[in-house]
This record gives C-alpha cells, structure tokens and sequence, in this order.
C-alpha cells in the first residue's frame, strides 16, 4: 500500500493473472498513480523473485555498489552477474508490468502469478510454490511472526553482503 510520504509500503499477497505478453498488473494499492511506477525485478534464492521499487533500489543496492573499488575483480564479477539477472519494468496506464522469459521459467510461472508484499518490496511466487510454502509454515506462523518482527527491531539497517546473500541462489 503506497503511504503518503512517497514511500512504498507493500502489504497483503494478490493473485493475478499473466497475460500472453508476460504481462500482469500490480495492485493499485501498491502503486503511486496511472504509470510511470519503476520496479527492479531480481532473482532471489527458492527460485522466487524481489521487486524493488527503483527509488529503494538506487539508495540502498545501487548507492553500496558504487562504493565497491573497481579494482575488486571479485566484486565487480558479482555485481556484474546481479545487473545481468535484473530487469527494469516500467507500469503502463494499465498498472502493469512485463516480465521478461527468463525470469518466468527461473520462478516457474506460467499463467499466474501471486504477489507477495515483503514491507519495503514485493516477491513473485508461483502459485504452487506460495501454496506449499504456506501449508508447511502455517503451524509455527503465529510464533515466527513475533520473532521476524523481532529479528526486524534488532538488526536495523544490514549491510551489502546481507542483501546480496538474501539474493543468491
């Protein structure tokens, strides 16, 4: 849900259909207006996939890679596998996105898609996959939640290797 300082709040979990041309709406509450709304799409591990909105992605991944040396070949490989894996999608008038092929068959999706609000960005689910993970989680998920809101409160703000971890496969 877009709050009123012009940041992105993303809440709740939709299921939308993909359409022909790869394309699939994102939920009016999580947009600013019409189109023009930039996302980052990225790879992340479980074959799932983070949408950061472009204004998060340039001050907090973009802002961290430009501090790395470009004298760190390893760092640069890295950065470099992450740029290519990484789409940029722009909202039609419609509030859409296209995703690319490649980040269909990473995530498995096919003619749906359930998108998943992760506070700060937003993950791509195949509806299977999202229904297993659910059905094996749903136990332990009153207790879980206290501790993520926990782990959240005590860690603040993680560091480039954190992010990039969480996105490896």
């Amino acid at each position: 849900m877009a709050i009123s300082s012009g940041e992105y709040c993303f809440v709740e979990s939709f299921t939308h259909t993909i359409d022909s041309q790869r394309r699939f709406a994102i939920p009016s509450e999580w947009r600013k207006g019409d189109a023009g709304d930039c996302f980052v799409l990225l790879p992340a591990r479980e074959h799932l996939i983070q949408a950061i909105p472009e204004k998060a992605f340039q001050e907090e991944i973009l802002a961290q890679a430009r501090k790395l040396s470009l004298a760190d070949a390893k760092g640069m490989r890295e950065l470099a596998l992450l740029g290519s894996r990484a789409q940029k999608c722009v909202c039609d008038k419609q509030g859409r996105i296209q995703i690319g092929a490649k980040l269909m068959q990473y995530a498995s999706l096919s003619n749906k898609v359930v998108l998943v609000g992760s506070l700060w960005c937003f993950q791509l689910w195949s509806p299977e996959k999202w229904e297993q993970y659910e059905n094996e989680n749903m136990q332990d998920a009153d207790e879980e939640y206290f501790d993520i809101l926990n782990k959240i409160n005590s860690k603040g703000q993680s560091g480039l290797d954190s992010l990039f971890s969480g996105l490896k496969q």
